[in-house]
């Protein structure tokens, strides 16, 4: 793989036009088919002009070692070819606008010039200068796109600069502490059915964590129904990056200055997590839980709906944050920067899955008799942003990803094959206490079968397993030492009472 190419985030400017941000130079391999990069980490990323308006990273410009050595000549390294190459990319404003008609975005590249003399480009009807963009940043409608914006200022300003090449690059000490390989590995071990899920949380978070720059790091949210694994993932890779996790329900809190948990408060509990090291903190991870639930308040008076979304923004912006602590009688408080804070906001959308799949089935009829499973339902952002009318909130999660209900398989393989299955944890403590458990394929099936049949999903497995060992547990415990092995079978699924005791 010696191909390169400028890695880019997309930025909405609005519902059809973009800001495509240049990231840093990635190595991997075009195919040519397809039209993806895949990079050496296994990455997939989409052309900036292409068709695909939902992707989390997209390329422009691909070439090769060689190719650039022809173009600046063969006495530079390796080092410098990528950073003249990159430094181009740094000089341009990549505007891109979506073509319904024709489907795909059409992207124009605008050079970032100095000041009002240049030509204004007919076909956009705008041209970009620093003062253009500053004027950006006063308009209402990109509140939301403050902080990117204020990175192209940036960009401009330092036009031509080697420095602002350098700090767009990932850190290259802090990424070899990290593999996204052995994440990845270690993640899937342990959740079983989620993959596409797992990849998109564990590439935004290996991002954020192998970055010294904000500007790279992104806030995630992620749909899908309750157990399905979303927070485990999280908590897994927080233990990899060794940074502290926090979880909150946001059905908790209210709008900032009103009776109830403010918004702010969810920080200290990071705080906690982190042992009160508040650097550690403000480098964790803070886990928003139930936020599908604030995005249906309509009550222009509510305090505890939309208006809690909006207190979140400036969390979400990575301003710095003064927390009050709440001390009766004192103004005690906290100063947290929110840079280096990754925020993932999670929730459920059953409405919105329901009636997802509700379309899916009915678009089917007449042409397959094969109902649609909730495995087929795929929720986009512009689903999410749609169900609440939260465009401004929406607007500050660079990555979205979805879990799935889970099938027959998924739980028979959970039990059968996760690190974390409720029969290995089963297994581990009656070995503790000398007796060795056995479980037949039968009753694996069995529980699986009982399970696709509720809503709880992996939480389910261990209730179900725990419910039909009870009278496993009471024979072991009251005779001690005296039974060596205990054989579960299909029958014990159906009736705890009937399992197999050797003595």
């Amino acid at each position: 793989m010696d191909e390169v190419a400028i890695q880019f985030e997309k930025l909405n400017l609005s519902e059809d036009s973009y800001v495509f941000k240049p990231l840093g130079v990635i190595r991997g391999k075009l195919d040519e088919d397809n039209y993806y990069f895949k990079t050496e980490s296994g990455m997939y990323c989409t052309p900036i002009d292409g068709y695909d308006i939902n992707a989390s990273f997209y390329y422009f410009a691909p070439t090769t070692l060689p190719e650039l050595k022809k173009y600046y000549g063969d006495e530079a390294g390796d080092e410098a070819l990528l950073e003249n190459y990159l430094s181009i990319a740094m000089e341009t404003c990549y505007i891109g606008i979506y073509d319904a008609n024709e489907g795909y975005i059409k992207v124009k590249q605008i050079p970032i010039y100095d000041n009002f003399n240049s030509e204004v480009d007919s076909e956009f009807g705008f041209f970009i200068t620093p003062e253009y963009i500053e004027s950006l940043m006063d308009l209402d409608t990109l509140k939301d796109l403050r902080t990117q914006l204020n990175s192209l200022l940036k960009i401009a300003e330092n036009r031509g600069k080697t420095q602002e090449v350098i700090d767009l690059k990932l850190d290259k000490e802090t990424s070899k502490k990290f593999s996204l390989k052995e994440l990845r590995k270690e993640v899937l071990s342990k959740i079983i059915g989620e993959d596409k899920a797992v990849n998109d949380i564990t590439r935004a978070l290996m991002v954020n964590y192998t970055s010294n720059n904000p500007r790279h790091k992104s806030h995630i949210m992620v749909a899908g129904p309750t157990g399905t694994g979303k927070t485990e993932i999280v908590n897994i890779a927080s233990k990899y990056f060794k940074v502290p996790c926090a979880k909150v329900d946001a059905t908790a809190y209210t709008k900032e200055g009103y009776v109830g948990k403010s918004v702010y408060s969810m920080l200290l509990r990071l705080i906690d997590e982190a042992g009160g090291d508040i650097n550690k903190a403000q480098n964790g991870i803070l886990i928003i839980d139930e936020i599908d639930k604030k995005f249906k308040e309509e009550d222009r008076f509510d305090v505890g709906g939309k208006a809690v979304l909006n207190s979140l923004l400036k969390i979400l912006d990575r301003d710095k944050i003064e927390i009050d602590k709440g001390l009766p009688g004192t103004h005690d408080v906290i100063n947290f920067d929110t840079s280096n804070l990754t925020v993932i906001c999670m929730g459920a959308f059953e409405d919105l899955f329901s009636q997802k799949e509700k379309e899916a089935n009915r678009s089917s009829i007449g042409f397959t008799s094969e109902k649609t499973t909730p495995k087929n339902v795929v929720i986009t952002k512009d689903d999410i942003r749609k169900y609440g009318d939260v465009s401004e909130f929406i607007g500050r999660f660079n990555e979205f990803t979805q879990t799935n209900k889970l099938s027959l398989e998924d739980n028979y393989n959970i039990l059968k094959n996760s690190e974390i299955s409720p029969i290995k944890e089963e297994e581990e403590y009656f070995a503790d206490l000398g007796v060795k458990i056995k479980f037949t394929s039968g009753y694996i099936k069995q529980i699986a079968i009982k399970n696709s049949k509720m809503s709880e999903g992996a939480r389910g497995l261990k209730s179900l397993v725990k419910e039909t060992l009870t009278h496993a547990y009471e024979e072991v415990l009251k005779n001690g030492n005296k039974i060596k092995t205990l054989k579960i079978t299909k029958e014990t699924a159906l009736d705890p009472k009937k399992y197999y005791v050797n003595s």
